[in-house]
């Protein structure tokens, strides 16, 4: 076995085996995939609300930014695409089950992506940053969800978001798993740091 260091070439092709696994991991969940979202108070149908707000954040991200961002590698594009239509899943079967329960879903906000899409880096750290947002936003929901099928549902999704975190954490070489239990958010917590990303 040789010693010399990993090539440009060869950390691609890991790169993609592991992404390739990543994301067929988290297919198996995909199909469940549909919603609840942060924070007690307001019934089910608000907590979804706030989550499909969260899930349209993200859907419009990795659209534009797949649009916009010209640097990125094949592999890098392929896994970044494949979040996208997560999230528009997300968004479709959010707003399904929001009319289920007799509510309205929200109108989509405008949305500021600031210096987002100005590099690679950026892009990928702000993707980072907002799949792990959306993971404790789901995680910190569970406790204020009565409906057994919205529970099961936020379940179904938040694995889905802490793949994609996976997913991106393998195109920024970080360890995918830095922490053993993952911190919940409360809804002002979420709050504060999404309307950065809302326009004004």
């Amino acid at each position: 076995m040789s010693d010399a260091p990993p090539t440009r070439t060869h950390r691609f092709t890991r790169q993609a085996f592991l992404l390739s696994t990543a994301l067929s991991v988290g297919a198996a969940a995909g199909p469940r995939a549909q919603l609840a979202f942060a924070q007690t108070g307001g019934g089910d149908s608000e907590i979804l609300k706030f989550a499909l707000t969260l899930e349209l954040l993200e859907a419009r991200f990795y659209e534009r930014g797949l649009r916009l961002v010209e640097e990125l590698s094949e592999e890098e594009r392929a896994g970044l695409a494949e979040l996208r239509d997560n999230e528009f899943e997300h968004v479709r079967v959010l707003s399904r089950l929001i009319r289920r329960l007799g509510a309205t879903p929200v109108t989509e906000p405008q949305f500021d992506f600031g210096d987002a899409f100005s590099s690679n880096s950026r892009f990928l750290e702000v993707a980072q940053q907002l799949e792990e947002l959306g993971v404790g936003a789901y995680q910190g929901a569970m406790t204020g969800i009565a409906d057994r099928q919205v529970l099961a549902v936020a379940g179904a999704i938040a694995q889905v978001e802490a793949r994609h975190s996976a997913v991106v954490r393998l195109l920024r070489e970080e360890p995918v798993a830095p922490d053993a239990l993952d911190r919940s958010l409360a809804r002002d917590a979420v709050v504060e740091r999404v309307e950065p990303f809302l326009a004004e």
